[in-house]
């Protein structure tokens, strides 16, 4: 026996016209548990035979990861967005990065780095600091 969405569709649909016709109204959330693990399980089955470019334009899914900004020395404060600060420049010790804007207005250059609440910052000339 294959436990499909199908099958949890079929169940929950007898079970409903049962629950309906006996008046058994307090069991009538289990055909609805039922319809929302045949949703889930025809979703999950659904995602899976995507290819990735679909499942990439149709989830929401950040290109680059972010960063907390406990690895960084800021300077320039420019203003706090989600109570962490941010800075005109971050400094990682090695390179020196360049606030850029928002990641969802203006797109990502190649040498990027996304820092938390979600701001990118481009790499800046080569400095030691």
């Amino acid at each position: 026996m294959k436990f499909d969405s199908a099958f949890f569709f079929t169940g929950a649909a007898i079970c409903g016209a049962l629950f309906l016709v006996n008046a058994a109204w307090i069991l009538l959330p289990i055909p609805l548990l039922l319809m929302f693990t045949a949703v889930a399980i025809d979703d999950c089955r659904r995602l899976r035979s995507l290819d990735t470019d679909a499942a990439a334009m149709l989830l929401d899914t950040p290109r680059k990861p972010m960063m907390p900004l406990d690895g960084f020395r800021g300077r320039e404060l420019m203003f706090y967005s989600a109570g962490q600060p941010v800075y005109r420049l971050l400094s990682d010790g090695q390179q020196l990065w360049i606030f850029l804007g928002h990641r969802d207005e203006v797109d990502a250059p190649d040498v990027s780095i996304c820092v938390f609440p979600g701001y990118l910052y481009g790499q800046a000339a080569h400095s030691g600091t």
